[in-house]
């Protein structure tokens, strides 16, 4: 077995500071890797998702951790992002980054999750498109988690599921399809 290699900084914050959930996707054009996690950004309590691209050799690029989530600075310090997952889109030379938060303005539903999205070009490692898309759309106290994500290059489509929390019923998992350019299908 080779050496372990340090990828995120969270800890950097202090020691009460963690990263959790990784995911990782492989670009084969820019021969890189992003791996994407959630962790503690500012104080302890707000979670938020980061990014770290890597060499195929497992060399830090782009300077080291960066934020791809902005739930905490633009909806409310008392929201939160987590539970990444992440995929290259080929056509486009992007990832696509998706993740669960408390988006809701509503202080009645800050605990109810929605899945959200982010574009990140995968040659610059920076945002493309709207910050952190909703893609669930729950209603009436019913939320989302755990969301997962795969891209389509013959359809050019990514399909994004989740595990959907129903009030007063069993869970059950959705979905939604979208563009290469996050919209809708």
């Amino acid at each position: 077995l080779g050496n372990d290699f340090r990828i995120s900084e969270t800890t950097n914050q202090g020691n009460n500071f963690h990263a959790n959930a990784p995911a990782v996707a492989y670009n084969h054009s820019n021969n890189q890797y992003l791996v994407v996690w959630s962790g503690s950004f500012k104080n302890e309590s707000q979670s938020e998702v980061w990014g770290r691209a890597i060499s195929d050799k497992g060399n830090v690029l782009a300077g080291g951790d960066f934020l791809i989530s902005q739930v905490s600075t633009n909806v409310g310090a008392n929201r939160r992002a987590s539970s990444p997952d992440i995929v290259y889109n080929s056509t486009a030379n992007e990832y696509l980054v998706v993740f669960q938060a408390n988006i809701l303005q509503r202080e009645a539903e800050r605990e109810v999750n929605e899945v959200c999205g982010q574009r990140i070009n995968a040659a610059k490692l920076t945002e493309v498109g709207t910050n952190d898309f909703r893609i669930s759309n729950s209603a009436g106290g019913n939320g989302a988690n755990g969301p997962r994500v795969t891209f389509n290059p013959l359809d050019k489509q990514y399909c994004v599921i989740w595990r959907a929390i129903r009030v007063n019923a069993p869970f059950e998992l959705s979905g939604q399809r979208l563009g290469s350019e996050g919209g809708e299908i």
